[in-house]
């Protein structure tokens, strides 16, 4: 191997940044769908799920489930959710979430801890769907 192609050069370097990318936001019919959804501060979209997916029709509808990653442990997010959601007009009956039509079920999974990052890290995963 003398040399690496320049265009190979720029595929790699591309997907090297592509990897390297800062915390995503919701957009489009994620960000209209959980509006009324708070997430705990230094959350953002966890790059290791697929991106949220969400239908969103009129102030009727809307479905759809999103990852999201970000500091703190189970006990912390848990207690954030099941103090913030009433803020936001949720109720709790059975362990789901009610407001209007709409319905909501989290769950939270810390992430190990990695050798160079003390830091604990959380996902918190937010199903939404509407009663009919």
């Amino acid at each position: 191997m003398r040399y690496i192609r320049p265009s190979l050069f720029f595929a790699l370097l591309f997907l090297a940044l592509a990897a390297c990318q800062g915390p995503q936001t919701l957009s489009g019919a994620a960000a209209i769908a959980l509006q009324d959804v708070p997430t705990p501060s230094g959350f953002s979209l966890s790059a290791k799920h697929p991106r949220p997916h969400f239908v969103v029709a009129g102030h009727e509808y809307r479905a759809g489930t999103a990852h999201l990653w970000g500091p703190g442990n189970h006990e912390s997010i848990t207690t954030y959710m099941h103090q913030a959601l009433p803020d936001f007009g949720w109720q709790l009956s059975n362990d789901i979430w009610a407001k209007d039509s709409a319905r909501l079920s989290f769950s939270v999974t810390t992430a190990p801890q990695g050798a160079y990052n003390s830091t604990e890290r959380a996902t918190l995963a937010i199903k939404l769907w509407s009663a009919r």
